[in-house]
């Protein structure tokens, strides 16, 4: 609703032109092909390669080895675990 409110409506694959989208929202992954593509004026909804910070699993293993090398930097964390291979 927000969006039909600053006049944005569904781009349209079969009746639209490529350039004409502004946003693309998706919930997986982009490749970086699709961030060569886009143009000044469209947005997509996910930074290339954060990841890293992004998912779960992923932040829970960086954050772990900062922590082996930079110690109490990092103990805010909550003790996590990454089911099924660190369950005890």
């Amino acid at each position: 609703r927000g969006f039909e409110k600053r006049g944005w409506k569904e781009w349209n694959p079969e009746t639209d032109s490529e350039g004409l989208w502004s946003l693309h929202w998706k919930s997986g992954r982009f490749k970086l092909s699709d961030w060569d593509r886009c143009l000044p004026h469209q947005k997509i909804n996910h930074c290339p390669k954060s990841s890293a910070i992004t998912k779960k699993d992923n932040l829970h293993r960086n954050i772990k080895r900062l922590a082996g090398s930079y110690g109490a930097v990092y103990d805010f964390v909550p003790q996590t675990f990454l089911l099924p291979n660190e369950y005890v």
